[in-house]
């Protein structure tokens, strides 16, 4: 998985801590191997998976929906909803690891498994509000940093216009002006 000549420029650089998202493929792999502290950042998973059985966070799934069928799901689930999400449950609790152990024991050379090493995290950084989450009990590590990814807005001062100035604009090379000179004036910042 990771080149040695990588791995020793990485601990050349003398980093303090590896801060990384659950999409990223196996940074608490790299944390170990560089041997300093682990940041994840994260939304959620699949079911909570990581987060139920790697970082012991209670969900019971009889109230709290998975993370996938949270678009229609509520605590207030039908007896056909809690089934559907027990399903859901069961079948990424069971899936996901089996398919994962033996890469992670693979990697550290030793009979290991996904959980323990996520469960070395050192701290989980969950981007929602704790208002829009299910209540539950936490443990320390977790916290929630609603807005941490985000900027706040900011206004087009250049769109101040009214629909009825789009009136006179009858055709589509003019309105296509329009738009192009409107836009041109305004102040344009690309985030990466």
């Amino acid at each position: 998985m990771f080149h040695e000549d990588l791995l020793h420029t990485l601990r050349e650089s003398h980093y303090d801590v590896l801060l990384s998202d659950p999409m990223m493929p196996f940074p608490d792999l790299m944390a170990q191997k560089l041997n300093i502290p682990h940041v994840l950042s994260m939304r959620a998973t699949f079911a909570y998976i990581a987060e139920r059985l790697c970082g012991q966070m209670p969900a019971p799934p009889s109230y709290v929906p998975a993370a996938a069928l949270r678009g229609y799901l509520t605590d207030r689930m039908s007896f056909i909803e809690r089934v559907e999400n027990m399903l859901l449950y069961i079948i990424h609790t069971t899936l996901f690891p089996l398919s994962m152990n033996n890469y992670y024991s693979e990697n550290l050379s030793k009979p290991t498994t996904m959980c323990e090493t996520i469960g070395k995290t050192d701290i989980m950084l969950i981007r929602t509000y704790w208002d829009f989450e299910y209540p539950r009990p936490l443990l320390p590590n977790f916290k929630f940093v609603g807005g941490l990814h985000c900027k706040p807005a900011k206004s087009l001062g250049c769109m101040n216009g009214k629909g009825s100035d789009l009136a006179p604009l009858t055709s589509k090379d003019t309105l296509d002006l329009w738009c192009l000179s409107h836009f041109a004036n305004c102040t344009w910042h690309i985030l990466t």
